[in-house]
């Protein structure tokens, strides 16, 4: 299994200090995945996992990020196939495929 790690270069009128790297752990999975969030990102950011059809099978909004988090996402009975996370906050908004063997 590898990390998937992104850098995003921040907008303008958006501090560097904003600059977020999300870790999605691992891609592919089996029976869970782990998402890293930075500290830093504004607002309550929204994670949301949706299936190919856009039927939404987990959501979870944060409160205020002030330190970075850790979410352990058990999928369950998820079929095997392709999945899209979502990650938004105020500042940041992000979507990537997740596959599940």
């Amino acid at each position: 299994a590898t990390d998937t790690n992104l850098t995003v270069t921040p907008l303008v009128g958006i501090a560097p200090a904003t600059v977020a790297e999300i870790a999605v752990a691992p891609n592919p999975f089996a029976e869970r995945f782990a998402v890293t969030l930075p500290e830093g990102l504004q607002g309550n950011p929204v994670i949301r996992v949706r299936d190919i059809r856009g039927k939404t099978l987990y959501q979870l909004q944060l409160e205020t990020n002030t330190a970075q988090s850790r979410l352990d996402i058990e999928t369950g009975d998820w079929a095997a196939g392709v999945y899209l996370l979502d990650i938004q906050s105020t500042d940041y908004s992000e979507t990537r495929k997740l596959i599940r063997r």
